[in-house]
């Protein structure tokens, strides 16, 4: 083969100077705490979201009776676009805690919506796939919220992987939002009622047993957790307010 430019003619560019600003995480206590919590029918996923601190639910499921006892501020959206806007500054601005009740029932809005405007008489591969899509989209804004508690809930999910035939119990969501859902949150809870001291009461399992997801990045929290927003919030701080930083000696002279 022969080269139409010789290679001593072949102008290489130099490298362009990066645009990216280096930035340093603060150590110490976390402003704010993101949680995935799923679990069956009367597990306790709406009671336990209400113990966050100045909560607005964007009530999708319709079942806060169990936060009765207390004055509890909600949204109810239709459609996809009241769904995204209830989440911006205006809507969000007086509240320390947003509660999505739940992302099951929030998918099944959003699949409803695509179909309807879709003209088929039946629901296509690109329709759940859009639909997971919008998910992904509306945790992603979640997250984004840096001065805020984020709790959202889910029904559980029993799946079977047909190449292992493991059986898996998590989130209430279709396909691969099954597995890969919980990596948007600090923590996935399984809520359950549960044997803990002698007593039957409901928990919250924070890491991996048998069939149930779990899982606690944060560190230091129990097996079986109260579900309670102080319990874990003191845990939580207990442990990461012990991480100081390290400053050196030239920087304390600076």
């Amino acid at each position: 083969m022969t080269l139409s430019t010789p290679i001593k003619d072949v102008q290489v560019p130099p490298p362009k100077k990066p645009g990216l600003a280096i930035q340093h995480t603060e150590p110490g206590v976390p402003k704010r705490l993101t949680v995935l919590a799923y679990g069956a029918p009367g597990s306790g996923k709406t009671y336990f979201a209400g113990t966050f601190p100045k909560p607005l639910f964007i009530d999708l499921d319709q079942g806060l009776m169990t936060v009765r006892a207390k004055r509890v501020a909600y949204i109810r959206p239709t459609n996809w676009l009241d769904l995204r806007t209830c989440i911006t500054p205006e809507y969000i601005k007086d509240f320390n805690t947003i509660v999505v009740d739940t992302l099951t029932e929030a998918h099944v809005l959003i699949l409803a919506e695509i179909f309807a405007g879709s003209g088929k008489d039946a629901l296509r591969i690109q329709d759940w796939g859009q639909a997971s899509e919008r998910i992904v989209q509306l945790v992603k804004g979640l997250r984004s919220l840096e001065d805020k508690h984020v709790v959202c809930l889910c029904d559980e999910r029993t799946d079977k992987d047909e190449e292992t035939g493991k059986i898996m119990v998590g989130p209430a969501l279709p396909g691969q939002l099954f597995n890969t859902i919980g990596r948007y949150f600090d923590c996935v809870f399984h809520l359950r009622n549960a044997n803990k001291d002698g007593k039957r009461q409901r928990v919250i399992l924070t890491e991996p047993e048998g069939l149930y997801q779990g899982k606690d990045r944060i560190g230091g929290l129990e097996k079986f957790e109260t579900p309670d927003f102080n319990v874990i919030w003191t845990k939580v701080t207990k442990l990461t307010g012990q991480l100081r930083p390290t400053v050196s000696n030239s920087t304390k002279e600076a």
